[in-house]
């Protein structure tokens, strides 16, 4: 996630400094003719069949799908339900239909019904629909041993379309679906998110599950992607600009996960709708993401993604920012938008602040470290018996994984290090037990989050074998808890063996964190202390859910804190940071002191009066 936001934070920062000087006019011209989200009058025999291409690779037309265009909203594509999912998700799905209403179900009692008459969706058990059986294979085999996966019953979603002024149609065989409309809710938690710039089909595959390691966003197909997208001589269909306007509501109003740090404040966007609060408080970003003026509407894309900023999670791929940054340089001169720049760039600053002084002192006290490489460190202090381990990211390199176990276990073929936060951390360990360490402490300070099977790892290696996470899904409202085996020894399986090196590390564990922990790095300190172990520090920084990638309905790909809420054991959120068991503070001041966190006679004290208690 980390590369996803350098591109929001360099944004912001250059807002900081436009705030002083914004008094001049932008040439961008709003020509918004519409400022209504209706439904529009169903024609369901008049469409055009288009082919359309599909893109795989980079510069290669994997094939051509036919997707059908209504006289009602001649530029908005719309596919066949079942062709969706079996071309893109490789699922079979079963349809039913009874007076207009097409119900789609798999294997898993999942279900997805389409109601074309009351223009309604109902989806339940969501997540099936995200997964793609090839990333599932790709990711089974590694360290972990799924024990159990428990998930509570829960309930379905109905979501009115017409309060987002969407059509769906049927023709008595299939439900036809606005393509981006299906990919908001299948998109999963993978990175895999199938788009439509304009013009084509791209398969984006953001974290490289289903293509060997390779991140393939809207960046990595290139001109062919954002040609179009950059095409601001021609004007934005009225059609178009009115359904990707209703599609952003109703992705931000059911999908986005439960976060409290939006700089346009979560409360209002909870009670209010993305569109009342855009309605009640910014309305002229409202007019920019409705304008047929491309260059204006670029902009509002990039400043809605900076509003909807809660941390972390909330951005635009790097794809999207090529296009969109430039036009949103001219829209933070802007005087209707002062209100929003000074907000978020006041917060940035402190925020900035706050953050330079932990790197600074991390620097200080570790002279290899780089943050701009996600670093691995390891430390030992012999005067107080203390170790470090720090890591800025949680990684699992599945390849070496799938190379290591087919290739029958190879003490060559272990995943390095520098590629899987899982086999650092037990390497880390092992040393700790040759070093003679009594304490042993997991630096989250400047961890901003990763992959949660490496987590789930950590935590195996300090619980006895035994890792965990729990969450709550909220389009479904069920809770899920998985459980794993961890393979400590790296022998394939889990039993009694992995136990017994799990007794192994005998030294106290702690977690320190800071503001900057988050995501993962704010879920680890979570499970860490409800298994008995401490967290030190300050509060970090939160970040409570897995995040999702989806795109607009003309291409524009946005990264946001998903429906699949991480919590603590009591179901409750903790997007408000970890609480803290000793919280590191200048004792002449009682001030904050990032110096302090790397101090080994203070950590080491306290946690020796642990082990006097």
């Amino acid at each position: 996630m980390k590369r996803k936001v350098i591109s929001v934070i360099l944004a912001l920062i250059m807002l900081f400094s436009l705030v002083a000087c914004n008094n001049s006019k932008s040439d961008i011209t709003t020509s918004v003719e519409t400022t209504d989200v209706e439904p529009n009058e169903k024609n369901e025999d008049d469409y055009e069949v288009k082919a359309v291409n599909v893109y795989r690779e980079k510069d290669v037309v994997d094939k051509t799908i036919d997707l059908h265009f209504y006289s009602d909203a001649p530029h908005v594509p719309f596919i066949s339900v079942s062709l969706f999912y079996k071309e893109f998700f490789k699922h079979d799905l079963k349809v039913e239909i009874t007076n207009n209403v097409y119900k789609y179900s798999g294997e898993k009692k999942e279900y997805l019904k389409f109601d074309v008459q009351e223009n309604e969706i109902s989806i339940y058990n969501s997540l099936v629909f995200g997964y793609h059986p090839d990333f599932q294979e790709a990711t089974t085999k590694t360290f972990l041993h799924e024990i159990k996966n428990v998930s509570t019953t829960g309930k379905e979603m109905i979501i009115a379309l017409n309060n987002y002024g969407i059509d769906i149609y049927g023709d008595g065989k299939e439900a036809y679906v606005p393509l981006s409309l299906l990919s908001v809710f299948s998109g999963g938690l993978d990175g895999y998110n199938i788009a439509y710039n304009g013009k084509d089909i791209y398969v984006l595959d953001s974290r490289g599950q289903l293509c060997n390691g390779e991140e393939r966003d809207s960046a990595y197909f290139g001109d062919s992607y954002i040609s179009v997208l950059n095409n601001v001589k021609e004007k934005r269909y009225e059609d178009l600009a009115k359904y990707t306007y209703g599609l952003l509501c109703l992705d931000f109003d059911n999908f986005r996960g439960y976060t409290s740090q939006l700089i346009m404040g979560d409360n209002n966007l909870l009670s209010l709708g993305l569109n009342g609060l855009l309605e009640k408080y910014y309305p002229d970003l409202k007019d920019s993401l409705l304008s047929l003026d491309k260059r204006e509407y670029a902009a509002g894309i990039e400043m809605l993604s900076i509003g909807l900023f809660d941390g972390g999670h909330t951005a635009l791929d790097d794809g999207s920012t090529a296009v969109t940054t430039p036009y949103f340089e001219e829209m933070a001169k802007k005087p209707e938008y002062h209100d929003i720049v000074y907000k978020f760039a006041q917060l940035l600053k402190a925020s900035k602040q706050n953050s330079s002084l932990i790197v600074t002192a991390k620097k200080a006290a570790f002279t290899d470290y780089d943050e701009t490489n996600n670093p691995f460190i390891y430390h030992f202090d012999s005067k107080t018996k203390l170790a470090y381990v720090g890591f800025d990211s949680f990684k699992v390199d599945y390849e070496a994984w799938k190379k290591y176990f087919a290739n029958g276990m190879k003490e060559e073929d272990i995943p390095s290090q520098k590629n899987d936060t899982f086999i650092f951390v037990r390497h880390c360990f092992y040393k700790a037990i040759e070093d003679g360490a009594q304490f042993v402490i997991l630096d989250l300070s400047t961890n901003n989050g990763g992959d949660s099977g490496a987590l789930i790892g950590l935590v195996g290696l300090a619980n006895k074998s035994i890792g965990y996470f729990e969450a709550n899904q909220i389009i479904d409202r069920n809770r899920v808890t998985q459980t794993d085996g961890i393979d400590i020894n790296l022998d394939g399986v889990y039993d009694k063996l992995d136990e017994e090196e799990a007794k192994k590390f005998t030294f106290q564990v702690g977690v320190l964190t800071s503001q900057k922990s988050f995501s993962c790095g704010n879920l680890l300190p979570s499970v860490m202390k409800e298994i008995g172990w401490k967290i030190i520090g300050q509060r970090s920084g939160g970040g409570s859910c897995a995040i999702t990638y989806v795109s607009t309905a003309d291409g524009f790909t946005i990264i946001h804190s998903s429906s699949f809420c991480l919590s603590n054991e009591s179901g409750e959120n903790i997007d408000n940071g970890v609480e803290l068991d000793y919280r590191i503070i200048d004792p002449k001041t009682n001030e904050f002191n990032a110096e302090l966190f790397y101090d080994y006679v203070t950590i080491a004290n306290y946690y020796a009066s642990l082990l006097e208690d």
